[in-house]
């Protein structure tokens, strides 16, 4: 949550820049776009690995489902099978 917070005031601070871009020092400007940088590569590398790990979550399924599927169908009981067939 503190990063979203993070990017949520850095945006505003980005807003007001555009506002005002005419009366900003290059300083201001290159400390902004520090922060930019910065916020930015955290939240795409949060987000890079939430993906990987639904990716892989998503993988596990599928592959649970090929293996199933490779399996078969599960069999009835055998033992109920030799009750009505008159088995021993």
């Amino acid at each position: 949550m503190e990063l979203h917070q993070r990017g949520v005031d850095l945006l505003v601070n980005v807003l007001d820049a555009v506002d005002r871009i005419d009366q900003l020092t290059s300083a201001e400007t290159r400390v902004l776009l520090q922060e930019v940088a910065e916020v930015m590569s955290l939240i795409l590398e949060r987000d890079a690995r939430i993906a990987l790990r639904m990716e892989r979550r998503y993988a596990t399924r599928e592959q649970v489902a090929r293996e199933t599927k490779q399996v078969g169908p599960p069999r009835k009981n055998s033992l109920a099978r030799q009750k009505t067939s008159g088995g021993s």
